[in-house]
């Protein structure tokens, strides 16, 4: 059997294991009939001590056989074939699978586990962009920081319709001014899917606010499923004022969007 231990390895590890700076070498595999020479000094050992080692050694390789064994058998319970179990330490190439129903735990540390790069884009407004006065405003973002799946229209929707279904984190961030002498009553952002506001996608700020070219800043944040074809993200504002004109301020308007982890 490949995995027994021949009489020459017993007898060499025998020797290893009554002194592992034992230096020999014999020619035979019968312990009674080699002679063995010891090499630079090494203390000789008698033979009725080697053969004494040698079940020791014989019990020690049997442990080590049964728990690959045990491990195998392990994996087979799992559901893996011969050529699968093969497949777990691969060369270069290999495809490992696992079975429904495994579980991969790592109690060390892991290296080398690539991933996809999942979908983000983080865009802002360059320029001032005018509000209408009492209604909600679609935010013209024209500027891509980065789009890694070229999902953001920044031409002419100024929408971001993701190509890959799951759980999206979107954060709005918008300034915006008055010129003028001017008085804002209220200064909302909203992230809109599909055309319509999300519940919980809306940061409101109500005062009763009079300066000179006033500016003033609104986040918002939320977690949005999308479906990975249809469905679209957009930014919107709302302002109200009694008197001055309310704009967009330039470079202080972004949205940024990434994919979660599931």
């Amino acid at each position: 059997m490949d995995n027994e231990l021949k009489p020459a390895m017993k007898i060499a590890l025998a020797i290893n294991k009554i002194n592992p700076n034992a230096k020999f070498n014999f020619d035979g595999e019968d312990i009674d009939t080699i002679e063995i020479n010891w090499i630079d000094g090494t203390t000789p050992i008698s033979k009725e001590d080697i053969k004494a080692m040698i079940p020791t050694v014989e019990e020690e390789f049997a442990n080590k056989d049964n728990k690959k064994a045990s491990g195998k058998q392990k994996l087979k319970d799992l559901g893996l074939d011969d050529d699968e179990i093969k497949a777990l330490i691969g060369a270069s190439g290999d495809t490992i699978s696992i079975p429904s129903g495994a579980t991969i735990v790592n109690s060390g540390t892991a290296t080398g586990f690539g991933g996809t790069t999942a979908p983000y884009a983080s865009v802002y407004r360059n320029g001032d962009q005018s509000l209408s006065d009492g209604t909600w405003t679609k935010i013209q973002f024209n500027v891509e920081n980065v789009d890694s799946g070229g999902a953001f229209d920044s031409s002419t929707n100024y929408r971001y319709t993701p190509q890959t279904s799951g759980y999206y984190f979107v954060s709005l961030n918008v300034g915006i001014g008055c010129t003028g002498d001017n008085t804002i009553d209220k200064f909302a952002t909203a992230v809109y899917k599909n055309g319509s506001v999300l519940t919980g996608a809306k940061g409101t700020r109500d005062w009763d606010t009079t300066g000179i070219n006033y500016q003033d800043q609104l986040n918002t944040s939320v977690i949005v499923t999308m479906n990975g074809s249809s469905d679209y993200i957009e930014g919107f504002l709302y302002v109200d004022v009694t008197s001055g004109t309310p704009r967009v301020e330039t470079q202080h308007a972004s949205i940024n969007i990434f994919k979660m982890t599931e």
